[in-house]
């Protein structure tokens, strides 16, 4: 996946978990799976684009 991808992703994902539609562990899974995807994911750039705040990791 590209960058594009991430942030696109990450769009949606603040929009749903905004409307309480997704719940933060599923974030948490979400960003396991990314980092497996690429070792250099930025949990704490994703979890800010998310809407999620400052970086749990």
């Amino acid at each position: 996946m590209t960058r594009k991808h991430y942030n696109k992703l990450a769009e949606v994902i603040r929009e749903q978990y905004q409307q309480g539609a997704i719940q933060e562990c599923a974030i948490d899974r979400l960003g396991d799976v990314l980092y497996e995807d690429n070792p250099r994911f930025d949990w704490g750039r994703f979890a800010e684009a998310c809407g999620l705040g400052e970086a749990k990791r």
